[in-house]
């Protein structure tokens, strides 16, 4: 038996193919608004915490495009894995950029080190965890790169200093040469500072910090 084609199947075709591609390209649009709002959302741009001489640990940090009803927790730990809450609130009104700080008066006794993160989540159920910072629970004693740890082209290194003031960051190559510089203010205590990688090549690197002279130097590998 002979076979029939139905008019105008080939634009049926056509419609169809068409109507997969506006589809397609109603997607990726969605996925890009919904990358770009991710991009805009909340950050956490810097934390420090300081151990001053009356027993007293203050935490400070600073973030930006805090949405109205953001619930912060600023988080305590004895070995760096289990945390409590020590206090928390929630943010009354939208900002750009703001500062808030937390004074720990409770401390543990017994506890050599202490640790501390912010925890802060939005309304939308999306939550922000800060860098890991800690601090002798005795008194501040001598100025040093805690740690570094290398986050996609990004270099995010914790420095311990005993005094508020400006200090110099540098970053070297293995053979020396001065690859980047620059001018810091670091309240006394601890610090967490990032430094763009983006323009270097992939190899082994040290930082270091001066204030009045070398302080403190570490190596890392991008």
């Amino acid at each position: 038996m002979p076979q029939t084609t139905l008019p105008g199947g080939k634009s049926i075709r056509i419609c169809k193919l068409l109507c997969s591609l506006l589809m397609l390209l109603i997607t990726v649009q969605s996925f890009s608004q919904i990358i770009t709002v991710r991009n805009a959302g909340m950050q956490l741009t810097g934390i420090q915490v300081n151990h001053d001489n009356t027993k007293n640990v203050t935490i400070n940090w600073q973030v930006a495009n805090v949405r109205e009803g953001t619930h912060f927790h600023v988080r305590r730990s004895v070995n760096g894995t289990d945390f409590t809450d020590i206090n928390s609130f929630t943010e009354q009104q939208t900002q750009n950029n703001n500062s808030y700080s937390y004074t720990d008066a409770d401390l543990p006794a017994g506890s050599q080190q202490l640790y501390y993160r912010i925890e802060a989540k939005e309304p939308s159920g999306w939550t922000l965890v800060s860098w890991l910072v800690s601090v002798n629970n005795k008194a501040n004693g001598g100025s040093q790169i805690s740690y570094t740890t290398v986050q996609g082209q990004s270099l995010v290194t914790s420095l311990q200093v005993t005094d508020k003031g400006s200090y110099t960051l540098m970053i070297v190559s293995a053979n020396g040469m001065l690859l980047q510089k620059k001018s810091v203010t670091l309240e006394a205590g601890t610090n967490v500072i990032t430094l763009p990688l983006n323009q270097m090549a992939h190899g082994t690197y040290a930082i270091s910090v001066m204030n009045n002279g070398l302080v403190d130097s570490k190596r890392f590998v991008y």
